[in-house]
C-alpha cells in the first residue's frame, strides 16, 4: 500500500492528492462502520482519481485502446471518463481486486445494483472532510447512521445541484437513485 501511496503522490497535483487521501481515510472509516473491508475501501479511495488529471483526449485514447468506445451521448460527460480509466489503471497497474475496481468505476455516478463498497466510495468522495457545500453536514450525519440513506440523499443532492445549474444528467445516476428508492420500499 505504501508503494501505491507514493505513486499517487507523484502522479497527482497536491490538491488532488490531498482530496484522495481524505477520501481514502473516510472510506476506511465507513467500511469499518458498515462491516466492509477497510483496506479495500482505503485502496479504492487512494486510486479513485488516479487518472482525473488526464486530458479528455488522453482519457478517450486510453479507453479506446482498452476496447471501450465512448458514444455521442457519453461524450456529453467528459468529467465521467476518469472513473472508467481509473478502474482500468487500478486493475492493470496496481492489481486491484474486481470489487475495488467496481467501486472506482462507479464512484462518479453510482449504478443500479451498487455493492456496499461501491456505495462507500461514492459517498466518501462526495462528503470527505475537505468538502464544503450547503448540505454536506446533513449528508455526513446520514453516513453515520445508514449507508444506503446517505447515498440516496447524496444522489438527490447531486441531481438537484445539476438541475439547478441546468446541466445534463447522466442516466446512470438517475438509474442508481431509482434503484435505491426501489430498494427502500422492499
Amino acid at each position: 500500500m505504501q508503494e501505491i501511496f507514493a505513486e499517487m503522490k507523484k502522479r497527482m497535483s497536491e490538491k488532488r492528492f490531498a482530496h484522495t487521501l481524505r477520501t481514502a481515510e473516510y472510506a476506511r472509516t465507513l467500511a469499518l462502520r458498515f462491516g466492509e473491508d477497510p483496506d479495500a475501501a482505503y485502496l479504492a479511495g487512494l486510486l479513485h482519481d488516479c487518472t482525473k488529471e488526464w486530458s479528455d483526449d488522453a482519457q478517450l485514447n486510453f479507453l479506446s485502446q482498452h476496447g471501450i468506445m465512448i458514444d455521442s451521448l457519453q461524450k456529453l460527460f467528459p468529467q465521467l471518463y476518469h472513473a472508467r480509466s481509473a478502474a482500468i489503471v487500478a486493475k492493470e497497474t496496481f492489481g486491484a481486486s474486481d470489487a475495488v475496481c467496481s467501486a472506482i468505476r462507479w464512484h462518479t455516478t453510482g449504478c443500479a445494483g451498487m455493492s456496499r463498497l461501491d456505495m462507500i466510495l461514492w459517498i466518501s468522495d462526495l462528503i470527505e472532510p475537505g468538502r464544503n457545500f450547503p448540505g454536506v453536514e446533513r449528508l455526513r450525519i446520514f453516513a453515520e447512521i445508514n449507508l444506503e440513506d446517505a447515498v440516496l440523499a447524496g444522489m438527490e443532492h447531486s441531481l438537484a445541484y445539476l438541475e439547478g445549474k441546468n446541466q445534463r444528467i447522466d442516466e446512470t445516476m438517475v438509474n442508481a437513485r431509482n434503484w435505491l428508492l426501489n430498494r427502500e420500499r422492499k
